[in-house]
């Protein structure tokens, strides 16, 4: 079940967004496998790039370095065509990336709620983001994001669906949009 999903100049990526523990590594593999498209996870495509964890980058050479690093990794997507795409939850925040997400292809936000994004950043502490934080001052930021995230292509909801049922939603939704047009 390949789609096409290209249209104008984009490239014809899907690119996942959404907050640290939305499920974007998780659903973007499910969609690859459902549609046959190649996934490539952009913290993975930096930490290989970097030779080091996304926790040691921001660690040893701050937040602003590695989103540098995640701009560049965006912008490497435009040599690819087709591919699954999960980003980082921060993304959102530059303005460039969101004009170059929307060059490459479809914008997809896997939409959360708090309390379900809770649960999933609290049994993964590694997260730089939320090391030494507060509750609160996490909870702030992903309220910042929201409507970032929001602006996205398509809106998906996706607390408490089996990630499997999340990219047939997706590919569905694509389905539709494209008859449309």
């Amino acid at each position: 079940m390949t789609e096409n999903f290209v249209s104008g100049e984009k490239r014809g990526h899907l690119i996942l967004v959404g907050f640290m523990g939305a499920g974007k590594t998780t659903v973007g593999r499910a969609l690859a496998a459902l549609t046959g498209r190649q996934f490539i996870d952009l913290d993975g495509w930096i930490e290989e790039k970097a030779g080091t964890s996304i926790k040691n980058i921001f660690s040893d050479k701050g937040e602003e370095y590695f989103r540098a690093l995640e701009s560049e990794a965006l912008a490497a997507m435009m040599q690819r065509t087709h591919c699954i795409v999960a980003t980082g939850g921060g993304i959102v925040g530059r303005a460039k990336n969101w004009e170059l997400m929307r060059r490459l292809g479809t914008v997809v936000y896997l939409e959360n709620d708090w309390e379900t994004i809770v649960s999933r950043i609290a049994a993964c502490p590694d997260r730089p983001l939320v090391t030494g934080k507060a509750l609160e001052e996490v909870q702030a930021l992903f309220e910042r994001r929201r409507p970032l995230y929001e602006t996205a292509d398509l809106c998906v909801p996706v607390t408490n669906q089996d990630p499997a049922e999340v990219a047939l939603t997706i590919v569905e939704m694509l389905s539709r949009e494209t008859h449309r047009a």
